[in-house]
């Protein structure tokens, strides 16, 4: 009979993307994050985008730096 053991551990799950709601701006200032990022506005110009992981803008993204370890995702272009 065959012994069943101790159970597997179980792979976590990926952490959940960091969200901006709303422009990367003077307001908001440079960002940076470990993870994957979703911008939900744009980010304008001069401004600094990095992340270890994969980032998604919903907006356009201005004459800035956007520098991503894992892909961009420009969903209104980059101007």
């Amino acid at each position: 009979m065959a012994s069943l053991g101790a159970p597997s551990p179980s792979t976590p799950a990926p952490p959940s993307p960091v969200r901006i709601d709303g422009s990367v701006d003077q307001t908001s200032g440079n960002i940076r994050c470990e993870g994957d990022l979703v911008i939900a506005g744009n980010v304008l110009d001069g401004l600094e985008v990095v992340a270890g992981g994969a980032v998604r803008v919903v907006g356009v993204i201005q004459a800035a730096n956007v520098d991503s370890g894992a892909g961009l995702r420009a969903e209104g272009g980059i101007s």
